[in-house]
């Protein structure tokens, strides 16, 4: 089926003019920023293929990618659809063969210094859970037989509407600022991802919690309060794990993107039955192309 097929795609390379020519495709790659989760890369594709002028799209979330498929010379329309994916919140550039390592490195740098803040965001956040938690210790020393110890001034103050609030404020614009930014800008520009559920969550949370507290007779439970905190450490978690991961994975690919050569052979088993597929290879080859067009089989040494 192969073999068939190369035949009209070798006549079709050499009888097409200068107006066919300019009808073919090209793909571009854009470096896109932005993206959280697969919700994300799929809005992207979607908003991609949408764009008048993109004939396809594909899109890596672990490489911060979109490979973008338009009509040969139409650059006007991928300058467009990074235009637009920025306004939605992804930034995004096309990017320029010349400088593809540049990019690459310093993307690398960046994920690397995303992974640092992760950590250092997750270590805030279980320290204001510790805190958050030390007044519930009081059931524990209650058990124990340490009722003293258990009604401290200190265990009483943490327990208290005023100091949980607090804990909680900090927490929603000490490490989960960004997440909590990046979540309503993406709800307000009606691309709503994984920070947009957690940045409603948990200021609703704390919202309910802030309402009990200056008025009880509303019947809420003033506990609320600290919903943010507990809400936060476990997604910081989990972010903090990804951030790693995407590290490790992206450096594992550029290693392996470093082993591929950057040339190759094309050899032609001379003991073999003529074919359709050799001799278009054999007549791209004599012609002196550089491009071996689709259909044809080749062999890899």
């Amino acid at each position: 089926t192969r073999a068939a097929s190369a035949e009209p795609a070798v006549a079709a390379s050499t009888d097409e003019g200068p107006e066919q020519q300019q009808q073919q495709l090209q793909t571009v790659v854009l470096d896109v920023g932005g993206m959280k989760c697969g919700g994300c890369s799929s809005a992207v594709k979607s908003m991609l293929l949408k764009q008048p002028g993109v004939q396809g799209a594909a899109v890596n979330l672990l490489t911060e990618s979109a490979a973008v498929t338009v009509s040969a010379g139409e650059m006007g329309v991928v300058s467009a659809a990074a235009e637009m994916l920025t306004k939605k919140g992804f930034p995004a550039q096309p990017r320029s063969e010349q400088h593809s390592e540049l990019t690459s490195d310093a993307a690398q740098a960046r994920r690397a210094e995303e992974a640092r803040q992760s950590l250092l965001n997750l270590g805030l956040a279980w320290g204001l859970v510790l805190l958050c938690c030390s007044h519930h210790f009081g059931h524990l020393l209650h058990l124990l037989g340490y009722h003293q110890v258990a009604h401290t001034q200190f265990m009483t103050l943490m327990g208290t509407p005023a100091v949980s609030g607090a804990l909680g404020a900090f927490a929603l614009l000490g490490p989960g600022r960004t997440l909590l930014v990046d979540g309503f800008k993406s709800l307000w520009a009606g691309n709503p991802n994984m920070n947009s559920l957690v940045a409603i969550g948990s200021s609703t949370s704390f919202a309910v919690g802030a309402a009990s507290a200056l008025h009880p007779g509303l019947g809420f439970d003033a506990s609320f309060l600290e919903e943010p905190v507990m809400l936060l450490a476990f997604v910081l978690l989990g972010r903090a794990l990804e951030a790693r991961a995407k590290v490790r994975a992206a450096s594992d690919l550029k290693a392996l993107a470093k082993l591929i050569p950057a040339d190759s052979r094309l050899v032609l088993d001379p003991e073999a039955p003529p074919t359709a597929a050799a001799a278009a290879a054999k007549a791209a080859a004599a012609g002196g192309s550089s491009s071996v067009r689709e259909g044809v089989d080749l062999v890899m040494v």
